[in-house]
């Protein structure tokens, strides 16, 4: 008999093993809960050659992968940096193109 399928259900993957090391050398916030000091890193840096080898090494047969680029998330953030200088069809504007050149170095 086959034992049950094992699924990881929260997986991040990053372009590169790098950017995974930068991105948990920085802490690791979690948005909703704030500050987590208590949160343990794997070794692996997180691209998908990583999550590959993570989830066969753990005996996971899928994986479920979270997206890091919340667009919310980043209008928010741009917003914040383009101020209130500027008036609301501007400021739209401005955030609009931050926001696509964001999205642009994301991809």
């Amino acid at each position: 008999m086959a034992g049950p399928t094992l699924i990881d259900v929260h997986m991040h993957i990053n372009r590169t093993r790098e950017e995974g090391h930068r991105e948990k050398a920085g802490g690791y916030v979690i948005w909703e809960y704030g500050e987590k000091t208590d949160v343990r890193f794997s070794h692996y840096g997180g691209n998908l050659d990583d999550a590959l080898e993570a989830i066969d090494n753990a005996g996971f047969s899928k994986a479920v992968v979270v997206n890091l680029f919340g667009l919310s998330s980043v209008r928010q953030e741009t917003a914040s940096e383009v101020g209130e200088g500027a008036g609301p069809d501007e400021r739209a504007r401005l955030i609009e193109s931050a926001v696509a050149q964001k999205l642009k170095e994301y991809n």
